[in-house]
């Protein structure tokens, strides 16, 4: 294993610990939808920006293999098939496309010069996709209406929108602290 493939394999790991330390905060139920508001998906807006589509989808996928084997590694101790097939299954599927569609996003808005082109790409590829996926899902499995159950992902979009902003901070700590730490000068 080269040593750039070994470094990546080390933060993977990290930050896959990371996300599973976050789900150790209890959920809170919000009564509106069966989806409670977790602080797990500012550790998945981590691993989308600090390790790429690649490592980060790598990343999700040991997630997800950790909850198939029915580990209690999500909210209020959640793990196992039942929870990758309930209500919140879309939302969790979101997670798991979040590294590749967080680059995607970044991709489309690399000609935008603005100061909210990342911030939107975040946004757009962690937050939106996730209502919009999970709402695909939980209206297929609940027969509730569509687009009382997209509006009643409402709820979420204070919290959600705050995290986009702490997950941009710690992002950019971490490329300072990288820079300075091997002798990059910007």
């Amino acid at each position: 294993m080269r040593k750039n493939n070994v470094q990546a394999l080390a933060q993977t790991a990290v930050l896959l610990a990371l996300l599973i330390v976050l789900g150790m905060v209890p959920a809170v139920p919000t009564g509106i939808l069966p989806i409670p508001i977790v602080l797990q998906n500012l550790g998945v807006m981590l691993i989308a920006l600090l390790l790429g589509p690649r490592w980060g989808s790598a990343a999700m996928v040991a997630f997800f293999a950790l909850v198939a084997a029915g580990l209690p590694v999500l909210s209020g101790g959640r793990g196992g098939l039942a929870v990758l097939s309930g209500p919140t299954a879309g939302y969790l599927l979101a997670w798991a496309l979040t590294p590749v569609l967080v680059f995607a996003c970044q991709r489309l808005l690399a000609g935008w010069t603005g100061k909210l082109s990342q911030p939107l790409a975040l946004w757009l590829g962690a937050v939106a996709s996730s209502y919009l996926l999970g709402t695909l899902v939980l209206v297929g499995q609940t027969h509730l209406p569509f687009w009382p159950s997209l509006w009643a992902n409402w709820a979420f979009i204070l919290g959600d929108t705050v995290k986009v902003v702490i997950a941009l901070i710690l992002y950019r700590a971490v490329q300072r602290f990288s820079l300075v730490k091997t002798g990059v000068r910007s």
